[in-house]
């Protein structure tokens, strides 16, 4: 199977995945072991890929995704995204080789990361790292909660603005209707003074 085999929406179950050190970033990534394409990129929880040492496997639930630009064309190649729920340690494998991903503290980014092998000496680092980083993700998940709910609240805010401004356009094109009785009046008040101009002056 390849990537443009996949359809958007598509969902697998308990699909083999693995950590392992990507050429393109310096963040550890995950991809499937087998089942599907083994260069298709994963959205996986970062504390999972930090927490263990590179090339820890798991199991889990993954859904095929695709990004679109805003006519509705796909953007970049389908990805597969893990169900948190579903993500389990595969606790009889073990990684040939201690490596833990850790966040370069000498870099700004909080997605910049170096390879350490875990021992005695650095294993307090290896763990601040991982708490540093799951108080990374939790300000990174308030931060989009609080954007999407202000994004909403605009939403709201634009449509009812907006269905007020209909509502006076439309009462501005709407035409004058007079009552009936107005409309007699005035033909009676029009008719008199018709009349009126037919009398000699000497009569009114």
């Amino acid at each position: 199977m390849e990537i443009k085999d996949l359809i958007e929406g598509d969902l697998f179950h308990e699909i083999l995945l693995e950590t392992y050190i990507s050429k393109d970033v310096s963040r550890p990534r995950v991809r499937p072991v087998s089942g599907l394409p083994r260069d298709i990129r994963v959205e996986f929880p970062v504390k999972h890929r930090t927490n263990h040492p590179i090339g820890t496997r798991f199991r889990a639930d993954v859904k095929v995704c695709q990004k679109h630009f805003s006519n509705g064309q796909p953007q970049g190649n389908p990805y597969l995204r893990a169900d948190t729920k579903t993500i389990q340690l595969v606790a009889d494998f073990h990684p040939a080789d201690n490596l833990y991903a850790v966040r370069d503290s000498n870099s700004k980014s909080d997605r910049s990361y170096k390879y350490i092998r875990k021992t005695a000496e650095n294993e307090e680092e290896t763990h601040r790292s991982a708490e540093e980083q799951d108080l990374i993700d939790e300000r990174r998940h308030n931060e989009i909660e609080r954007l999407s709910k202000a994004s909403k609240k605009t939403s709201k805010k634009t449509a009812k603005i907006r269905s007020e401004e209909t509502s006076v356009h439309e009462s501005a094109d709407q035409p004058t209707v007079e009552a009936p009785g107005t409309k007699i009046s005035k033909f009676i008040s029009r008719l008199k003074r018709y009349l009126r101009s037919l009398l000699p002056f000497h009569l009114l």
